[in-house]
């Protein structure tokens, strides 16, 4: 699965006003802007049109809906085998094995992920004046890349329309001055050509590798810092914790789920084997805390954020297993929402 991460810079014409976490003021601009980009048809419904099934809007808003993949080897089920009956013993034993990796498949590819996700500035900065600078990341994922330039369309034109609240009738506007993929300049501004050179990574293939090759010095305890709100995709608790085993979970979903949508498939990883085995490390603190919005934002703002997770968590031995996996989803994101940010983590190890 090709992971390419671009670098927007911006600029504001006017003052902003932003949300401290500002995945929400992403939220509510960037779909009627990338749709104002590619929508040929200028259609309310996408349900009907004709073109929705090679239209970058409905597969960054729909979800990857890949209905001619075949589903992986483990989701083919075969017929239940049957034991036959032993002398003196009245009980028919079915090995019903298959089905239960058929299911755990299924389950793992529920939901279709999204090709992008956006990361805004990390910052609390909420008030923005005139030419002060904004920048914010864009990471696609598989085939997505290929549309680099419709995705630098989409934030000129919601700079255009502005992001943030409205201040003296005016949501503010800023200006796209750069993008860059790793050293290479993609867009130089108003006027200029955009390539689509994207430069990208092979996750699945570089996750593999890692997991052939674990470093035997891998010790200590391991701190995972929540640097977004983490909505797990199983639930919130009525504690507020995150058990290594929910992490590991929420993490094979997703590697699972990308991989199927937008590389060669989901790997052929012990799915089972390391969720039990998750279960074993222990948590040796914690500092997490709910989000529960109240500052004056929307009801869907509010959806958005509710239920989240911030904070970190520390993790005693038995980590090492898992180390990249974690590190795969440090670069894509956990959880619900990812699109405009929640779920970003960071691993950091210590002796």
């Amino acid at each position: 699965m090709l992971l390419g991460r671009y670098l927007f810079q911006s600029v504001f014409i006017d003052q902003a006003i932003l949300s401290e976490f500002k995945g929400v003021d992403f939220r509510g601009s960037f779909g009627p802007a990338l749709k104002k980009v590619v929508c040929a048809l200028k259609q309310v419904d996408c349900s009907g049109c004709s073109l929705s099934r090679r239209c970058l809007y409905p597969l960054v808003f729909g979800g990857a809906e890949h209905k001619d993949r075949r589903a992986p080897s483990t989701a083919r089920s075969r017929p239940a085998r049957s034991v036959a009956r032993l002398p003196g013993r009245p009980l028919t034993i079915v090995v019903r094995q298959d089905q239960e990796l058929a299911k755990e498949a299924r389950d793992r590819l529920a939901t279709s992920p999204h090709p992008c996700v956006i990361e805004p500035p990390d910052s609390v900065q909420i008030r923005f004046h005139p030419r002060e600078a904004f920048a914010f990341e864009l990471l696609l994922f598989g085939k997505a890349n290929e549309s680099i330039p419709y995705f630098v369309q989409a934030f000129q034109q919601m700079g255009r329309m502005g992001v943030g609240r409205s201040v003296e009738g005016r949501r503010g506007r800023f200006l796209l001055q750069t993008v860059r993929a790793a050293e290479r300049v993609l867009y130089a501004g108003e006027g200029q050509p955009i390539l689509d050179e994207a430069t990208t990574v092979d996750l699945r293939k570089r996750l593999l590798y890692d997991l052939a090759t674990i470093p035997a010095d891998l010790s200590g305890s391991l701190t995972v810092r929540l640097r977004t709100p983490l909505k797990l995709k199983s639930g919130r608790s009525e504690n507020v914790s995150l058990p290594f085993d929910a992490l590991v979970r929420e993490t094979l979903q997703r590697v699972a789920s990308l991989c199927h949508a937008f590389g060669n498939g989901e790997p052929a990883l012990d799915y089972r084997g390391l969720a039990e085995r998750a279960t074993r490390v222990q948590t040796l603190g914690q500092a997490l805390e709910a989000v529960n919005p109240v500052d004056g934002t929307n009801r869907r703002d509010r959806e958005l954020l509710q239920g989240g997770l911030t904070g970190e968590v520390r993790y005693g031995d038995g980590w090492a297993e898992f180390f990249p996996l974690l590190r795969f989803a440090e670069q894509v994101h956990l959880g619900e929402e990812t699109t405009f940010g929640l779920g970003r983590i960071e691993l950091v190890r210590s002796a």
